[in-house]
């Protein structure tokens, strides 16, 4: 097949309807509920779900303002152009398959919003798929059609080209994957608020651990206690079990510290300012700002 991959805004409505049919509303909401609870449990996911569910927390605003009857109009930004331009390709494919890849591409996508990895992967596949429409080339979605294992065909010219898309976590082959940070972060959470209240300016607690971060309740545990006496005391322990943790104090300006808690400073930004103050590098920071110039860092690195 070879489609328009321009979007009329006028049909906006009509590709809304027909995307959400394929796997219901329902299962939408419950995805966006759980992704909600987590963050609202874990403050710390908040900027890892908006990267990696992006669609899934684009839709859960679009769409409640089209049940509230808002016209439609052009994506602004990057996470709503996204979302647009997934719908409508989803929308116009879903009109040109079998019954049978109907139902597979509803399956895909149900399976998606049930599992951890989310939609992604069905994302990417449709944004090679656009990719190659707008070279000229006729997709077959061979996959989705139960015709073969590799996902599309594509022909231009006489030629054809068996694609097989695949998509790669993030986190793959990281000693301190992002989600099991944030993970710890969660856990050390009530220990970090407490920093704040007992000791003014900037804390940094960098901790080294002889292996990666693996996430265990038992390694999380560990790290906590051996954190809070960290804390407590304003002084380093040195390991190697569970793990080092060095204490440094920092000083923080007012202009920079201002310019977080306003959200005009990125956290790169912040990390490196706090490199500048403590004379080293730092990785896999968890961040966390108080009132009057209090400041904790949490970093994380692998020995």
């Amino acid at each position: 097949m070879h489609l328009d991959t321009s979007a009329d805004l006028s049909k906006m409505t009509t590709h809304i309807r027909r995307f959400v049919n394929l796997t219901g509303w329902k299962r939408w909401e419950r995805r966006l509920a759980s992704l909600q609870q987590q963050v609202k449990d874990n403050p710390f996911l908040e900027g890892l779900f908006d990267e990696r569910y992006r669609l899934e927390w684009e839709m859960g605003r679009q769409y409640q303002l089209f049940l509230l009857g808002k016209k439609v109009r052009l994506p602004d930004y990057d996470h709503e152009i996204a979302l647009f331009s997934f719908i409508v390709m989803v929308s116009c494919v879903s009109q040109r398959l079998s019954a049978e890849g109907r139902n597979r591409l509803s399956g895909m996508l149900r399976s998606g919003l049930d599992a951890k990895h989310g939609i992604a992967s069905v994302e990417f596949e449709f944004i090679i798929a656009t990719h190659l429409m707008q070279h000229g080339f006729d997709v077959e979605f061979s996959d989705i059609e139960g015709e073969s294992r590799f996902d599309m065909l594509a022909r231009r010219d006489g030629a054809e080209i068996e694609v097989e898309c695949k998509t790669v976590n993030c986190d793959l082959g990281r000693k301190i994957p992002r989600r099991k940070l944030y993970q710890l972060g969660g856990h050390v959470r009530p220990l970090m608020t407490g920093a704040l209240d007992n000791a003014p300016g900037g804390q940094l607690a960098r901790i080294i651990l002889p292996e990666r971060l693996k996430g265990s309740d038992q390694q999380l545990h560990s790290i906590y206690e051996q954190l809070k006496r960290v804390l407590q005391s304003g002084t380093s322990e040195p390991g190697p079990e569970p793990c080092a943790i060095e204490y440094h104090k920092f000083a923080l300006a007012e202009n920079m510290f201002n310019s977080i808690k306003e959200a005009t400073m990125s956290e790169e930004d912040a990390r490196e300012y706090i490199e500048r103050e403590v004379g080293f590098p730092i990785n896999n920071t968890i961040m966390y700002f108080g009132q009057d110039l209090r400041a904790i860092v949490v970093a994380v690195e692998r020995q």
